[in-house]
């Protein structure tokens, strides 16, 4: 297990993102067991790797049961990714609404891509199931998570004139805006060297910030 690496805090099975919730405690116990198992594992196992049996044997849960809940370990990764989709995108917001340490829309945008950045480090098995994702609904699927509660903050703030904004249509900026970052957020994933995505990250990101400076202000 790596060193400085935050592991999981107790996913959500109440309610689960892609299932119904069993009413059973037992039952959720088990899930729980088995989403906590399985993000551990990822942390040093590739997702091509990770079969059923080896959550059950480091859970003591029977295979059949985990079948029960998810029938493909592939169902399993992807709740554990939306989860952690709408983890990442709560820790946006936050950023969005700290106007102390965020003061600038050139503030925010660069604390954003920090924020998901430091994210990426202490969930070591986030790419790996963002990728896993990907690999089989296509990258237009990715937006799923968390673009559309953003966007929506995005273009109300922006239409009350928010940063400064001026020069489009704020709900329009705000799609572009967001499907760009997850368009980035994706390939990064998919496309790119583990050794070469810090460097395409940022050049990514500073082509954004080129762009938002076509409708916000730096004055505001």
């Amino acid at each position: 297990m790596q060193t400085g690496v935050e592991m999981p805090t107790k996913f959500k099975v109440v309610p689960l993102q892609t299932r119904d919730t069993p009413p059973q405690k037992r039952a959720q116990e088990r899930i729980s067991q088995v989403l906590e198992t399985t993000a551990q594992i990822l942390a040093s196992v590739p997702t091509h790797a990770v079969t059923t049996a080896m959550i059950a044997s480091r859970t003591d849960i029977p295979v059949s049961s985990i079948y029960r809940y998810f029938p493909k370990i592939e169902d399993i990764f992807d709740e554990l990714y939306f989860q952690l989709s709408e983890r990442i995108e709560a820790r946006m917001m936050l950023v969005f609404e700290d106007a102390e340490t965020y003061p600038g829309w050139r503030d925010r945008h660069r604390g954003i891509y920090r924020t998901f950045r430091d994210f990426r480090a202490e969930h070591p098995y986030y790419l790996p199931l963002m990728q896993s994702f990907l690999a089989r609904s296509g990258p237009e699927a990715v937006d799923l998570g968390k673009s559309t509660g953003i966007a929506a903050y995005l273009a109300e703030r922006w239409a009350s004139g928010g940063d400064g904004f001026k020069g489009g249509d704020p709900v329009v900026v705000s799609r572009v805006t967001m499907q760009t970052f997850l368009a980035i957020e994706g390939f990064t994933a998919s496309h790119i060297p583990p050794d070469q995505a810090e460097a395409y990250f940022d050049e990514l990101s500073l082509s954004q910030e080129r762009y938002l400076s076509y409708y916000l202000s730096d004055d505001r």
